[in-house]
């Protein structure tokens, strides 16, 4: 089993990959910026509060 914090790197780049390939937007957490770049056509932004980020 892969320790938590590789496991979720991973994922970071798989949804990358398929927002690019789909085409579909996104929006994200706080802390999930960064998935896409700030300035990608399909990043809508971020939602919610930053209360702890």
């Amino acid at each position: 089993m892969r320790p938590f914090w590789r496991s979720r790197g991973r994922a970071a780049d798989d949804l990358a990959a398929l927002l690019q390939g789909t085409g579909m937007p996104m929006a994200s957490s706080f802390k999930a910026k960064g998935i896409l770049p700030a300035h990608h056509p399909q990043n809508l932004g971020a939602f919610g509060l930053p209360a702890e980020d």
